[in-house]
Formats: C-alpha cells, structure tokens, sequence
C-alpha cells in the first residue's frame, strides 16, 4: 500500500504517524523495497504465534503447542 494510505489509516498527525510508520519499518513489522516505496506487512516468523495462534499452522508447529 502506498506510504500515505498508511499514514491515513494510522488518523495520526502527519508526523506521528510518519514516526510510527517508521518504527513499525524498524521492527519489521512493515516491510518496503526502498526509502519511498510502498509498504507491505512484514510480521516476523516468531511473531506469528503470538499474534494468530490459530492461523498459521506452521508457527504453532514450531512450539510446541500444535
């Protein structure tokens, strides 16, 4: 999605939200091919678990908890 569509969902000030566009970058939360490029989510593998228990399989497999 483009990086003002993004923004517009957060309903942030245009810095906050360029802020925390940046930090969700950072954590690898959004992932994006260059500087000014789109942004697609970018959830880490680990992650995945915690935050769908139940939708990917394949993370639950890996703990343990299937």
């Amino acid at each position: 999605m483009p990086r003002g569509d993004f923004k517009a969902m957060l309903g942030m000030s245009e810095r906050g939200a360029t802020d925390a566009r940046g930090a969700r970058v950072t954590r690898g939360l959004l992932k994006s091919d260059s500087p000014r490029g789109q942004v697609r989510f970018g959830l880490p593998q680990h992650a995945l678990r915690f935050m769908f228990p139940h939708l990917w399989p394949e993370a639950e497999a890996g703990s343990g908890n299937v």
